[in-house]
């Protein structure tokens, strides 16, 4: 598995759109228990979407053909 490196500026481009309290979120799991489209589409994840969020990960989800199933 390769490391990811940070990239901030995505993190901050998606709390100037708006999302200011992407940042609050701490990993509890609430949201993933509540998430209609993990029913749907089990490999979806979406913890591990808002963290690549908070670190500025691009992309990941699309390779894997989670999203869009």
């Amino acid at each position: 598995m390769d490391a990811l490196t940070p990239f901030y500026e995505v993190n901050e481009a998606l709390v100037a759109m708006g999302a200011e309290k992407l940042n609050l979120c701490m990993q509890c799991g609430m949201c993933a228990g509540s998430c209609p489209w993990r029913i749907v589409n089990g490999p979806f994840n979406i913890r591990r979407l808002i963290r690549s969020a908070q670190l500025g990960v691009e992309g990941g989800y699309e390779s894997e053909d989670v999203l869009y199933g």
